[in-house]
This record gives C-alpha cells, structure tokens and sequence, in this order.
C-alpha cells in the first residue's frame, strides 16, 4: 500500500476509512518462522500430526501473528509507527493458506494534554467475508506538519483547541396534515 501523505490529526474525521490491506496467503514457513521469532513454540502450529491427534485439521496460525497484520495496515494508513494500543478478540482459526483482509474505522479524536489520538475500530476479515479476529486501537498522531516539525525540532507539542462538537439537531416535527371534513 502506498500513501502519498502521511495522516495528521487535523485531516482525520470520525468514521474515515482505513484502506483495507491484504495478506498473501499465510505459508507454514511462515506459521513456523513467526513461532520462532516470538518464542511461542505450541506444537500445534508446526506438528500436523500432534495438532490431528488434538482435533485440528491442521496446524494453526498463531493468533499474534495476525496482530502483526493489523499493526502494519494501520502503520502504513498513518506513514508512521504511531499505533499506541491494541486489543483484539480471536473469533475462528486461521487455517494455513488463508489470506487475512485487514480492514479498519476511525471511531473517535480526542486530545491528552500535548498528544492527539485518535481510535480506530479493527477487523480482520478472510476473502470469504468471514470475520476472523475484531478488536480496537488508538493511535498517537501530530496535529500538523507544524506540529511535527516544531517537535521534532525540540519544542512543545502544538495545543489547538478545537471546538467541541455540536449536538445533532432534532429534527423539526412536520405539521400534521388537517383533516378532511365530512361532507354532508
């Protein structure tokens, strides 16, 4: 994926849309090298038979691993590593071969003293359309180029106010249509 701007706090709007990214399919190399990375030797990621013998049909992708897929849509979204937290829930098994679709939503921007976050809904998705793993995150974001550049420079972080958002107005009760009299 690739983004010709990277994303300040100023130009996000609640509801924006993070572009989705794709996987290639997830390859038992892979399955087994991530395991190794993270030091999460399971057996049923890398023994086909223990993980028959445990019920599988196959050995399993590691849950984190699709983590990782979530973490490099949203960095690449924000041209930076600004993602502060993330939470998911794992909701089927990722079975070797699947591609993940990796898609995401602005929820909410609010300001913590110098630092502008915004949060992010997330969701993984295989190419069937079924929901995998559904979880949240937050990301810090300068508000500006400014603000990037007088930071990086060694100053304070640039406080803007905005204002808070009006409440959706109700909307206006249409008259009542009268009434035909009877005719006599």
């Amino acid at each position: 994926m690739s983004l010709a701007r990277k994303i300040y706090y100023q130009a996000v709007q609640v509801g924006d849309e993070i572009p989705s990214w794709q996987t290639p399919p997830i390859d038992r190399r892979q399955i087994v090298r991530y395991a190794g990375a993270s030091g999460d030797l399971n057996p049923l990621y890398y023994d086909e038979p223990f993980a028959r013998a445990a019920g599988f049909r196959s050995v399993l992708v590691p849950g984190a691993l699709s983590l990782g897929a979530i973490s490099q849509m949203t960095t690449a979204w924000l041209r930076a590593p600004a993602l502060r937290r993330l939470h998911a829930k794992f909701l089927k098994i990722i079975w070797p071969g699947e591609e993940l679709v990796c898609r995401g939503r602005v929820t909410g921007k609010r300001r913590d003293g110098g630092d502008y976050l915004v949060d992010l809904d997330l969701w993984i998705e295989n190419t069937d359309g079924e929901m995998l793993v559904r979880g949240n995150g937050t990301a810090s974001l300068f508000y500006s180029a400014q603000d990037e550049a007088q930071r990086l420079a060694g100053g304070p972080p640039l406080i803007v106010d905005e204002p808070a958002p009006m409440a959706a107005e109700k909307p206006k009760e249409k008259p009542k249509a009268a009434k035909p009299k009877p005719r006599r």
